[in-house]
């Protein structure tokens, strides 16, 4: 058993093993802190040391600094959490709008495909609402990975590209007009 003297003991010390007065008397259980009415109680009865089998596992001051390193880690989970949630939150208007581009862009290529005229208001308008949803949260673009792409994949992978060339453009502070 490994002895320790009853001056080197600090209040908040813990053993893995029991704390022994002597052979006999067990001061504080394995992992049971001491306190310092246990250190003042063996210096009145005039214990010069105590002894254990085990080692000291941590202080007082090591248990404070782990819980807050414990609620700062949860801190930040929290805060995590609270920005997937707000990020889930706009997953709707995401499909919304993905949906719109696509079927202007599908009748677009259809349109040139036919060689027939067509209006760029609505995709201006499109443009717009996607710059929209990019600066109320840039991390959107996480789910067009998951989107469902449809027959014409070609229509998909174009306004999934313009979303990441804005989110590219948004993210360089280009103005709005250049955006567009």
């Amino acid at each position: 058993m490994k002895k320790y003297l009853v001056e080197e003991l600090r209040p908040g010390m813990r053993f893995d093993k029991p704390v022994y007065i002597d052979s006999n008397n067990m001061l504080v259980g394995a992992n049971v802190t001491i306190k310092e009415s246990d250190i003042k109680r063996l210096m009145k009865w005039g214990i010069s040391e105590i002894e254990t089998a085990g080692s000291l596992v941590s202080s007082e001051s090591d248990i404070k600094f782990t819980q807050k390193i414990d609620a700062s880690v949860s801190m930040d989970a929290k805060k995590i959490i609270d920005r997937y949630t707000s990020l889930l939150s706009h997953r709707k208007a995401l499909n919304d709008v993905h949906r719109e581009a696509c079927r202007i862009v599908g009748d677009i290529y259809g349109a040139i495909k036919n060689d027939e005229m067509f209006a760029l208001d609505s995709l201006e308008n499109t443009v717009k609402n996607i710059i929209k949803l990019i600066e109320e949260n840039n991390n959107i673009f996480l789910f067009l990975y998951g989107l469902e792409e449809g027959k014409a994949y070609y229509v998909a992978h174009s306004v999934n590209v313009t979303f990441y060339a804005l989110l590219i453009g948004i993210g360089l502070k280009y103005p709005t007009e250049k955006l567009r």
